[in-house]
């Protein structure tokens, strides 16, 4: 199998994690790239957790500003449970703050989210935890390309900015992690099996899963429940990481909804006024800067102006 999603970016592509580098050196363009990429999930996900919109803006700017102040004082933004991906940890961020605006204004969020928290905004237990188990195991590379492109289903042209691959290559690295992801899943569900014929049953399966391995799995899950179960999660793969990885991850999901109010947002494509409050920051940058256009001018929503 290729490992085209292990390859490094090119050089001229500012990637979040070169990005984040440059904002703690105070380079304010590039924290603006980190917010036009983003700042679409995190309202979006911040509507999902209240329902009043001034709290909404509030707690997607407090989110941003952490990052920003924690990375010029040197600090980590990116924890150890969302390795490399800065969407999860700021969506993290969002659901940690909005539990916390619970403790003072229950009524300020919205419905979904406030049953969520009143039934002890608790992590699902089991359902998913055998999946989350396969994909931490994965490379970081391929954890962020199918977090962006299977779970939150974004065009492969932000996933390219976000990642710092070529564009062309988005789909077919995807693809290959997916590939990856399912030899991973493959090879627990083996782990799991005591029978000699329920390992070799799945070792036809192969992480193709062609249709001739998936129908001589499907005649032997007839007597043998594990299998079948296995079976069935290898062929809807796709659809379970969309559908019960996100929980396992960040707690509270609201799934399509956040995904449909994502689609319609867009990104401020001016510089956020809080970071006048940084006079350690410098309107000086970064890589491939066209001439003739000034760092800060306005330009239309996914428009990086060249440094991505």
């Amino acid at each position: 199998m290729s490992r085209t999603f292990l390859s490094r970016p090119p050089k001229h592509v500012c990637s979040d994690i070169t990005a984040l580098a440059a904002v703690q050196r105070g380079q304010v363009g590039a924290f603006q790239l980190i917010h036009e990429r983003h700042y679409p999930a995190v309202h979006a996900y911040a509507t999902e957790c209240l329902a009043d919109v001034e709290a909404v803006g509030g707690l997607s700017t407090r989110v941003f500003r952490r990052v920003l102040a924690t990375r010029l004082k040197g600090g980590v933004v990116i924890g150890v449970r969302h390795p490399g991906c800065l969407r999860r940890e700021l969506l993290d961020g969002v659901r940690s703050g909005a539990v916390a605006h619970a403790a003072y204004d229950v009524a300020a969020l919205a419905p979904g989210f406030r049953d969520w928290v009143a039934k002890g905004a608790a992590w699902p237990m089991e359902d998913g935890s055998q999946l989350a188990r396969a994909f931490e195991r994965l490379p970081r590379s391929a954890q962020i390309l199918l977090w962006h492109g299977v779970v939150e289903q974004e065009d492969p042209r932000l996933i390219a900015r976000i990642t710092g691959r070529r564009e062309a290559a988005v789909v077919a690295s995807t693809q290959q992690a997916m590939e990856l992801l399912r030899g991973i899943r493959l090879g627990l569900h083996a782990e799991r099996m005591g029978r000699p014929e329920c390992r070799e049953a799945l070792a036809g399966l192969g992480a193709a899963l062609d249709c001739a391995a998936v129908s001589g799995i499907a005649a032997h899950g007839r007597d043998c429940q594990w299998c079948r179960e296995a079976g069935e999660d290898l062929a809807d793969l796709d659809g379970r990481l969309g559908s019960h990885l996100p929980a396992w991850q960040l707690g509270w999901w609201p799934g399509p909804r956040y995904l449909r109010v994502k689609a319609v947002s867009r990104a401020l494509v001016d510089v956020p006024s809080y970071v006048c409050e940084f006079p350690e920051l410098s309107a000086a940058w970064v890589p491939n800067r066209p001439r003739g256009r000034g760092l800060l001018s306005r330009r239309k929503p996914g428009d990086t102006g060249g440094y991505a």
